[in-house]
């Protein structure tokens, strides 16, 4: 990789639909967005005006092909940065182009496709955030940089995600120092892979734990919600919260399970709490 002198402007392709991430490279003197390319299912509004407002060409892609055909379209480039991107990019561009993808998480852990849905289930305190290259091995590519931030309880993912994209400006920075030679990158061969997110993974039931449930519906709280059977109905649950059973007025109690006519409005904890379940819909 050429070595350039402190202060040079890196030229560079992003490929994503995070008009945020984006907007920090485009405003960073460090950086030169020449092209932008996003799939076309994930093309949106943010993306779209930041790309107008900023006068960097946009393709929309729906092949490889599409993505190949848009990088030929550019010039000497020193590297592509990729965020939220859903398609692995092939061999033959890896070896015509530097890549770095963000991962939303503290790699090596949760390699994967949906890391934060994954560390939002499995309770964690803290979620991080990673600068990688990319290889042909999904999510193993040498870490340039890594942070966390704090997923307090009232955080929703949303929050979470602008507190993650909030540390991408120290990810460009230990960019910067990594192109010019001054930063080592970690090796990245340890950590797990997950599964992607599956319709089965949000379904709770009353032998749960209590955080455990909590857990997920966290992970799902914006989204649709996460699921639960009653007799022969599914029912979506958007929001749980702890309570008292006093709370709940009338209703029966089948196992763990608190019913109101024939809908869940809970799950019982102890005689004196529960989970307490809101903008509940029969599927």
């Amino acid at each position: 990789m050429a070595i350039r002198q402190v202060l040079m402007t890196y030229k560079m392709v992003f490929l994503g639909s995070n008009a945020a991430v984006l907007d920090y490279f485009c405003c960073s003197q460090d950086f030169e967005v020449v092209g932008v390319i996003c799939e076309s299912q994930l093309l949106n509004d943010d993306l779209l005006t930041c790309t107008v407002l900023r006068n960097i060409p946009l393709s929309v892609a729906s092949s490889h092909k599409d993505i190949e055909t848009a990088l030929a379209g550019v010039n000497d480039i020193d590297f592509c940065v990729i965020c939220y991107f859903s398609r692995i990019i092939k061999p033959n561009l890896l070896s015509r182009f530097n890549f770095f993808n963000i991962h939303t998480s503290y790699l090596p852990t949760y390699k994967g496709k949906h890391p934060l849905f994954h560390a939002i289930a499995a309770g964690e305190k803290e979620i991080g955030i990673s600068l990688h290259k990319v290889t042909v091995a999904v999510d193993e590519g040498a870490i340039i940089s890594r942070e966390k931030v704090a997923f307090y309880y009232w955080m929703s993912e949303k929050d979470l995600l602008q507190a993650l994209f909030a540390k991408t400006p120290v990810l460009m920075g230990d960019l910067v120092r990594y192109l010019n030679g001054e930063l080592e990158p970690v090796q990245n061969s340890e950590g797990s892979y997950y599964p992607p997110f599956a319709a089965a993974s949000i379904i709770i039931n009353e032998s749960m734990s209590a955080s455990d449930i909590l857990n997920l519906s966290r992970s799902q709280a914006c989204y649709a919600g996460v699921r639960l059977a009653y007799g022969s109905q599914w029912f979506r649950i958007r929001t749980i919260t702890v309570s008292q059973m006093s709370s709940l007025g009338d209703h029966e109690v089948f196992g763990r399970l608190l019913i109101n006519g024939q809908q869940p409005i809970g799950i019982q904890i102890d005689h004196t709490y529960c989970l307490k379940f809101a903008d509940v819909t029969a599927e």
